[in-house]
């Protein structure tokens, strides 16, 4: 399954015909799954367990997508590699090249 299935499905699930559940949540409503995906997430890197981090950050994105502002997500998301390191960062974003400089 690709990415824009997953979207597709998303807009299904809260469309008029709908998932009645799905149609409810809002950032808000979403708050506690978020943090609580967060939280299996640092459980799965203390635990060193590989395949339950990506199931846990498959989980933190798909609470993204129910946010229904992916797109500004993304753009942040690019934004910030974008400007942390220097052998993506588009032309005229200045500063060094080099990946050395990276902070979080």
């Amino acid at each position: 399954m690709g990415f824009q299935e997953l979207l597709n499905i998303m807009e299904k699930l809260r469309g008029e015909r709908g998932c009645p559940w799905d149609k409810e949540q809002t950032r808000e409503s979403l708050k506690p799954f978020i943090l609580e995906e967060a939280y299996e997430f640092i459980e799965a890197i203390d635990q060193g367990e590989p395949e339950k981090m990506m199931e846990e950050l498959g989980d933190l994105l798909l609470r993204q997508v129910f946010s229904r502002n992916l797109t500004a997500f993304l753009d942040l998301c690019f934004n910030k590699i974008a400007f942390k390191d220097g052998p993506v960062r588009p032309e005229g974003r200045g500063g060094s090249p080099s990946c050395e400089n990276l902070k979080t």
